[in-house]
């Protein structure tokens, strides 16, 4: 996310955009994410947390896919300026889908395994490692500059997929009854029940 966050502009004017069509782009990217954030929210409780994680994740890796192909055929265009630029507003449209709906549904889960009692703690600590994560935009840097966009692009695709796989790790169950089990040593109280899904 936070490569997109900063690359998205930079490789939209690499693409041939001029400002206007710049300013457009972030824009589309904008109103997607606002719609984006409200679709977890429709079905997140009924599907599970992570289920809908792991569903963002495959739109994310499939439209970054998408992406590095766009940028691997415009590369090798006869005349790479005059290669269609249509893709890319399809692929910023789901682009900014993935930035709202994947970080809704993200803070939910988060929500969800954290413990009443220790909400303040566990928020900060998933704060601190969301910004820790902007590191991650340094190889993703040295692979534009060093292989050209399309492996950069591909670089990040490991990056999404490895996220799948660490979250298939996570066992929702077994994290709702840590939580709950805390707030009850601490005397905090029960947190709000599962849904009937589980």
């Amino acid at each position: 996310m936070s490569v997109i966050i900063m690359f998205a502009s930079i490789l939209a004017r690499e693409f041939g955009f001029d400002d206007v069509q710049l300013v457009l782009f972030v824009a589309v990217i904008t109103v997607s994410g606002i719609l984006g954030t409200l679709v977890p929210t429709l079905w997140q409780d009924r599907l599970g947390h992570k289920r809908t994680t792991l569903l963002l994740l495959g739109v994310w890796i499939a439209t970054t896919a998408g992406f590095a192909a766009f940028a691997a055929a415009r590369a090798h265009a006869a005349v790479p300026t005059e290669y269609p630029t249509w893709p890319l507003w399809l692929i910023g449209n789901l682009i900014g889908f993935g930035l709202g709906s994947l970080g809704s549904a993200n803070r939910a889960f988060v929500g969800f395994l954290t413990p009443a009692s220790r909400s303040a703690e566990f928020f900060g600590l998933w704060g601190l490692v969301f910004k820790l994560a902007a590191v991650c935009t340094i190889p993703f840097g040295f692979a534009k500059d060093a292989w050209g966009t399309p492996a950069a692009l591909l670089m990040l695709l490991g990056f999404l997929a490895a996220g799948g796989l660490l979250t298939l790790l996570v066992d929702e169950r077994r994290g709702l009854a840590a939580a709950r089990a805390e707030d009850e040593r601490l005397g905090a109280g029960e947190i709000p029940a599962a849904s009937e899904r589980m």
